[in-house]
């Protein structure tokens, strides 16, 4: 295989920069994160690792794969050109691409273009669906940006480098992760239609009776809450409102 990204996707941001990055490679193909393992992983010759910021750091899912899948991969002194796109809803990766290229370093393998696009939120403040257009719309130009320079093969290192701070907020993110399924709630406006159990990335949920039922692998990544056709999963006292990527517009299922 010539080209191969692996994507940790919630909601489709980064799901989206992937097939506009692919679409553009010759012999190409997605891999959503959570769907590789040490059996099934071929090592390419340039591989894509796309993923959004979680709390300014990458989620742990990506450094389950460097670790554990690319670190035993064989072939893996094959590998001619690696890079590394996160989204978020700021403009900077944080801390987030220098961890991974950290984490690649420590197996062997040399992270050679980095780069960040700016996406909607799909958490707390949400903005507007028009707002949400427009942003998607200038994140085109940055997407066709990196797409000619990974035609080139360009070199392009992260700018952050992570001291405590970074740490600090690796152990924030765990924390919250950890527990952030605990607020879930489900209204009996559920209508069982198993989305959230198909599109959870984590394998996080459950259907007891009919109803969704959470875990303690939550990923934070929003896709139960956002993809829920009726809005019927809610954290705390009240709903939210629900982010849609405006381009995707889809549900992810990881299990049939």
């Amino acid at each position: 295989m010539k080209n191969l990204i692996v994507c940790f996707s919630g909601t489709g941001n980064t799901y989206y920069v992937a097939q506009q990055i692919a679409k553009s490679q010759e012999d190409c193909k997605i891999e959503m994160v959570n769907n590789i393992d040490r059996d099934n992983f071929e090592t390419p010759e340039r591989l894509g690792i796309l993923f959004p910021i979680h709390v300014s750091i990458e989620p742990y899912v990506i450094d389950n794969f460097i670790n554990e899948v690319l670190k035993n991969a064989n072939d893996i002194h094959n590998l001619e050109y690696v890079y590394a796109i996160s989204t978020s809803s700021s403009n900077q990766s944080f801390h987030g691409t220098k961890r991974v290229e950290k984490a690649l370093k420590n197996i062997g393998v040399t992270l050679t273009y980095a780069n960040h696009v700016q996406m909607p939120s799909n958490f707390k403040p949400r903005s507007s669906e028009e707002k949400n257009k427009k942003l998607i719309e200038k994140s085109n130009l940055k997407i066709a940006k990196i797409v000619e320079e990974l035609k080139d093969e360009k070199f392009k290192f992260p700018r952050w480098k992570p001291r405590f701070i970074g740490f600090m907020y690796y152990l924030i993110y765990n924390t919250m992760v950890k527990h952030y399924a605990e607020d879930f709630k489900v209204s009996d406006d559920c209508i069982s239609c198993t989305l959230c159990y198909k599109g959870c990335p984590n394998n996080n949920i459950t259907m007891v009776n009919k109803k969704p039922q959470f875990a303690n692998q939550c990923l934070a990544c929003g896709a139960c809450l956002n993809n829920c056709p009726t809005n019927a999963i809610y954290r705390k006292k009240e709903k939210e409102r629900q982010y849609k990527n405006p381009v995707l517009n889809r549900v992810y299922e990881y299990r049939g």
